[in-house]
């Protein structure tokens, strides 16, 4: 495993040196450059996802993607590799279908201390990532080029407790321009976790248990002002501008120009093909 090889794979190659500046640039290098995919669930691959010397491998070597807490632990690795303060976060998404929140651990996502500041740090939430660091400032509208974000304490609590935890926060993210409409994204926890305790969850996840990662093939990538989402035959962009969403395309592809799109796209050769799925 090689950092510069890493580095070089998201052209990020002169951003070694800690900085915050350099972080942001880290992230969004990332975010433009290594797609988001669940490719190989439905290849059939049978793989240990929190292995790093396989993530380096899939990610690196053969410009693969991968899902949240693939991208994110080689990212931590990486990140803890150039002199960074990192920890690892366990999240849980919120489902805008259920209108609930997903279980812990179904998510990851990095703190990252500097400065006397700490940031969030992800590369790895789906269609609804943002693009630079979140500071952890509570209810601070931050613009990114794909919204605007804030950070609050969560409010909600669970069957075995009532109470909201004061450890708790969510990210919210606004997409219209006059910021009358937030959505919650997740909730992420500040206890720093180890990489073992997100394994039960991410064997559910790849397995056909899981039926979102089952029943959606899935890709996604960010370029300079959108975000280019492939689910099953169905390829979607959204444009934004002055960090507020300024229109949104969707059109079908046939099940070659879904490969053509894996490919010239995503920027990803697959040895063989597979049956493109979304849900209804």
């Amino acid at each position: 495993m090689n950092v510069d090889d890493y580095l070089k794979r998201f052209n990020s190659i002169n951003y070694k040196e800690p900085s915050i500046q350099n972080l942001f640039r880290l992230q969004s290098n990332h975010l433009l450059n290594v797609p988001f995919e669940n490719l190989d669930i439905h290849l059939g691959c049978q793989y240990e996802s929190l292995d790093l010397e396989f993530l380096y491998d899939k990610i690196v070597n053969k410009k693969r993607g991968g899902f949240c807490c693939e991208l994110n632990y080689l990212f931590y690795w990486l990140l803890d590799q150039l002199g960074y303060r990192v920890a690892i976060l366990a999240c849980r998404p919120y489902q805008m279908r259920h209108e609930h929140y997903s279980e812990w651990f179904s998510h990851m996502a990095l703190q990252v201390s500097m400065n006397e500041s700490q940031f969030i740090v992800d590369v790895g939430f789906y269609a609804h990532n943002f693009r630079a660091p979140l500071k952890f400032t509570l209810n601070h509208i931050q613009p990114d080029v794909t919204g605007h974000f804030k950070i609050k304490p969560s409010t909600s609590a669970s069957a075995h407790d009532p109470a909201p935890n004061p450890h708790t926060f969510v990210i919210e993210k606004c997409a219209n321009e006059d910021l009358s409409l937030w959505m919650p994204l997740y909730e992420f926890n500040i206890k720093p976790r180890r990489i073992d305790e997100f394994k039960p969850m991410v064997d559910f996840v790849k397995s056909k248990e899981h039926l979102r990662f089952h029943q959606k093939s899935i890709c996604v990538i960010h370029t300079s002002y959108s975000v280019l989402k492939l689910v099953g035959h169905k390829l979607s962009e959204v444009i934004y501008t002055n960090s507020a969403e300024k229109s949104r395309t969707q059109s079908t592809l046939t099940t070659n120009e879904v490969f053509d799109a894996i490919r010239n796209i995503y920027g990803i050769n697959l040895d063989r093909e597979f049956e493109p799925k979304e849900d209804s």
